[in-house]
Parts: C-alpha cells; structure tokens; sequence
C-alpha cells in the first residue's frame, strides 16, 4: 500500500499522487451474479492520519435509494472495503453506495469457541469524521441502465479505528488482511465481486478470504 506525503482527497484517478498507486481488479464474481459484471478498480493508500480510498466503476444498471446512514446501502450499487488491522481482534466493514451513503461496522470475533461475533456500528459522530466524497447524485430511484462510470472516493481516520482497538501506533511495514468488493443485490443485475476470491458461501463476512495489504515504509511514495 502505497504512502502519502499530502492528502489524496479530493484528487482525480489519474492526478498525482493517485496515478503511481497500483490499481487492484475487482474481478473474481461469485456463480450467483447475473451476467453484467462491471469492471471495478481500487486503489489503496495511507498517510500519518488515516487510510484514503479509490473506486472506480465502469456500470449499468446503477441505482441509489438507501440515503440514510447504516442503512442497507448494499442492495444499491455499492462499493466495500472490509479490513483486518494486523494481531487486532476483529475487522471492520465499509459500505458506501454510489450516491455516497456509507455502512460502517466493527466486527469483533469471539473470545472463545462456540461464542458469537459482536458486531458493533459506528455511531453517527465516528461516521462524520470520514471524508467520502462520490461522482453521483445521493438519490437514484430509477435505475441508469446506459454504461456509465462513476467513482467513491473516502478517508477513514485512523483516530476512528483506535476508538475500537485502542492505539494502533507506527503502522509502516506492518500487514493488515482485507477485501474489497462490488455489489448490488437488489438491482434489475445483482453481481458480487471479489478482490480475493471467495468459495460457494455467498457472503462477503468470511474474513478468512481476505489478503495481505502491506504498509508501505517511509520513504516510499505514491
């Protein structure tokens, strides 16, 4: 994962510092998703504050209906950044839709064998504190069926993360696991894509398909 020295917010896929940092395929869909599998780009990269985050979708059939926050936004055409700190003890899930409604959880794996995973939304003050910007108006009631593309763009704090994990200290050189997805199971096309491929069980909550994200050390810049 590439490191920042200024802020990617609000910079073009193709401006500095954007253009030098890798490009990930959201390619793998599951065998449930009809035949519209649009191509979907990420990219990943930090700086001192936080995570920033780029999608970039080459779409149809794009809806956008949920607008409130921690609602269902991913039966809309919806991106997600699933993600688990290194030696922490649980992962975090974002959702945000094309019209930029976020979902945001902690997921806190069980103690012992045979006990429940907690799961524990942001509250409305930890979900202001991202930044998340869009290339699409917040509400689509009906759906663009032309090819479109349209991009999410966010920054997630890591001030917010510490509220879950406590301090997470100097994160270069360390490996997190995470997955980035597509997915819009209540379109006229639903589709579920994968960065890291998942098995037959549809469901984006198996942490154990995420994949090395690797901080980049100082020095080393997008």
């Amino acid at each position: 994962m590439a490191r920042l020295d200024r802020a990617a917010f609000g910079r073009a896929w193709n401006e500095a510092p954007w253009a030098s940092v890798p490009v990930l395929r959201v390619a793998a869909f599951h065998a449930a998703s009809k035949e519209h599998r649009p191509l979907t780009e990420a990219k990943l990269a930090y700086d001192d504050r936080g995570l920033h985050l780029f999608f970039r979708v080459r779409d149809r059939f794009v809806r956008a209906v949920n607008t409130r926050p921690q609602g269902p936004v991913c039966k809309d055409s919806c991106v997600e950044f699933f993600f688990e700190p290194e030696g922490r003890p649980g992962y975090f899930n974002l959702e945000i839709n094309c019209g930029g409604t976020p979902l945001m959880f902690f997921v806190r794996y069980p103690k012992k064998e045979g006990d429940a995973r907690q799961v524990t939304p942001l509250t409305s003050a930890q979900l202001e504190r991202l930044s998340i910007r869009t290339s699409l108006p917040k509400f689509i009631p009906i759906e663009i069926r032309k090819p479109l593309t349209w991009w999410v763009q966010a920054t997630i704090p890591f001030a917010v993360l510490e509220d879950f994990l406590g301090p997470l200290g100097p994160v270069e050189g360390h490996a997190w696991r995470a997955n980035f997805y597509k997915i819009a199971s209540h379109t006229s096309q639903p589709h579920w894509g994968c960065w890291s491929p998942i098995e037959e069980v549809l469901s984006f909550h198996q942490p154990e398909y995420f994949a090395p994200i690797r901080f980049a050390k100082k020095g080393v810049r997008a």
